[in-house]
């Protein structure tokens, strides 16, 4: 029964991820690990479909390996979450109330990415 929850809230996990490449304010990266750590757990199957992904495969493994992610990474991903958050903030957002929930949640994220070490690569 364990391995069929966990299998559940991996699969949960990466539609969470993957919808939060397109919206502001959900991160993609906490998702998809914790997919990784519940496919460990429950389908070697899934688990290596994940981590030989094209996409995400590397960069999952890497962060396994090091717990860290890179400058570079971690600026791209600042780049994209807040060329999103502006995006969506000026054509998706009509009401201040919003506006001001969506930066909060950006700063949120940002203090998440920027609170992850430095990998020396």
């Amino acid at each position: 029964m364990l391995k069929i929850i966990l299998i559940i809230c991996g699969t949960l996990s990466v539609g969470l991820g993957f919808i939060g490449i397109i919206l502001p304010g959900l991160p993609t990266t906490p998702f998809l690990l914790a997919a990784a750590g519940c496919y460990a757990r429950s389908s070697d199957r899934l688990y290596e479909k994940l981590l030989n992904s094209r996409r995400f495969g590397p960069f999952i493994r890497r962060f396994q390996e090091e717990r860290a992610l890179s400058r570079r990474t971690k600026l791209k991903i600042l780049i994209m979450m807040w060329t999103m958050i502006a995006l969506s903030g000026t054509f998706a957002l009509t009401g201040t109330v919003g506006r001001i929930v969506l930066f909060l949640l950006g700063l949120a994220g940002t203090s998440s990415i920027l609170l992850i070490k430095n990998s020396p690569s």
